[in-house]
């Protein structure tokens, strides 16, 4: 886990294995993370904010290891100040193919299924989201704004 310092902005990384205990870890990563930066137990909104950060961590991180294969890294970003600040998450894998997202065509098929919905949780959940491709990677990232966060 490497934690810095950028400009007003906090930055902590970690990196796994491609196995399917990484999205765990993961987890525990961005909680650890989030707790150290002082984002949760203010209210329960806010916590609630950190829940999401931490499912769609695992969703992606679970994506990137089933499809890519690859060694994953994870970074967490600290945007601005209160009561401005926000979160991204990035989740980078070493497999820098296009992401083609196998959309379901009706109703009961989107019902039945019981995969294929990361990159679904994103839209639904993040403040916004994207990939950014490279030559030799891609990373699929989030941002939760925390201002949206009214204290309890």
């Amino acid at each position: 886990m490497v934690y810095l310092e950028a400009r007003d902005d906090l930055v902590a990384t970690a990196a796994y294995q491609p196995e399917l205990a990484a999205a765990a870890a993961a987890r525990r990563f961005v909680r650890d993370t989030l707790r150290l930066w002082e984002l949760t137990g203010r209210s329960a909104r806010q916590d609630a904010l950190v829940d999401d950060a931490i499912l769609l961590t695992s969703e992606l991180v679970t994506n990137a290891v089933l499809h890519a294969g690859t060694p994953v890294q994870v970074t967490c970003r600290l945007l601005g100040d209160e009561p401005d600040a926000a979160v991204e998450i990035a989740v980078l894998d070493r497999r820098p193919c296009q992401l083609h997202p196998d959309n379901p065509h009706t109703p009961a098929e989107a019902a039945e299924r019981t995969n294929g919905r990361g990159l679904q949780l994103p839209a639904q959940l993040a403040s916004a989201w994207g990939v950014t491709y490279a030559r030799a990677a891609k990373a699929v990232w989030f941002r939760m704004g925390f201002s949206e966060a009214p204290a309890s």
